[in-house]
């Protein structure tokens, strides 16, 4: 997707890339294959992520390691390694996909807000250091979302569901499609001016 562009061009067939994220470079090798296959990279969405939930006190060293590893180093160095890339050709978009809960407190959640909140915080400066580069680094980050997972967890939960949506304003859960809009908002030249910002797709949640 370029800079002048809201629909993609070129080739629009997708090509998939498996990597484990958790090994060191892994971003590195996503870059390559991307610029051997487009010639540039116009947009980086960091997207994947994992959720650990149990009590504060319970976290054992290897699901901390594992959940920082995804959810926070993965896309740090993932967006260092496409930095080159953009800077030669002028500029481009990275949307790190964060999470309401990098700025609420949720019992069971003290380790995923974590990882959330320092990417919302990294959104911030790398904002700041490759504006110069015409590089625009923005966040996304969804609320309560009707996602497959989490509607097979609350029909393991009778009831969850109804308590979440009770705590929305909007009164109900989001849609996956909701959140993409966002963030094609963000990757096309309708979102331009837009930098360095954390864009709250949750109904409301946190503004309570």
């Amino acid at each position: 997707m370029t800079e002048h562009h809201d629909e993609p061009v070129g080739d629009a067939g997708a090509h998939p890339l498996l990597v484990d994220l958790q090994v060191a470079g892994a971003g590195a090798r996503m870059v390559d294959e991307a610029m051997a296959r487009c010639g540039r990279i116009d947009v980086l969405v960091n997207n994947a992520g994992i959720r650990c939930r149990a009590d504060f006190g319970t976290f054992t060293q290897a699901e901390f390691d594992q959940l920082i590893a995804i959810n926070l180093a993965a896309p740090f160095f993932a967006s260092q390694a496409v930095i080159p890339a953009m800077t030669a050709q002028g500029g481009g978009r990275i949307i790190h996909v964060a999470s309401q809960m990098g700025s609420v407190a949720a019992q069971g959640n003290a380790l995923y807000g974590l990882s959330k909140a320092a990417l919302i915080q990294l959104t911030r400066a790398m904002a700041l250091e490759l504006a110069p580069r015409g590089i625009m680094v923005n966040a996304v980050s969804p609320g309560p979302i009707a996602t497959r997972f989490n509607l097979d967890r609350f029909a393991d939960e009778p009831g969850r569901q109804q308590r979440i949506e009770a705590k929305v304003p909007a009164g109900r859960l989001g849609e996956p499609e909701e959140v993409a809009e966002a963030i094609v908002f963000l990757a096309t030249c309708r979102g331009a001016f837009i930098h360095g910002h954390d864009l709250v797709v949750d109904g409301g949640y946190v503004i309570q």
